[in-house]
């Protein structure tokens, strides 16, 4: 799978299963958007020596907040090419 040029939203990406997609997706080529309620966690997936090259923007959100829903979809709806995955 090759995802150069994609961009993949992760909701829950910081750690678990999350983080083993982002991970994956990474060593694809793709740019991440790294949703996570927890920012500080978020922030630090870029110093994994895993996702060195790895291009990725860390989001602090708790997807059970309803205010939180437009930033999302402008992430998800304004990236062309975007793949959003999600952990609820």
């Amino acid at each position: 799978m090759q995802l150069k040029d994609r961009v993949a939203l992760v909701t829950g990406g910081a750690k678990g299963i999350g983080k083993v997609i982002c991970f994956t997706l990474a060593r694809e080529g793709a740019s991440l958007v790294i949703c996570d309620i927890n920012k500080r966690v978020a922030q630090a997936f870029p110093s994994d020596k895993r996702t060195k090259l790895a291009k990725s923007i860390p989001l602090g959100a708790h997807l059970g907040n309803s205010k939180m829903w437009p930033m999302l979809s402008f992430f998800s709806f304004q990236i062309r090419q975007s793949i959003l995955l999600g952990r609820f």
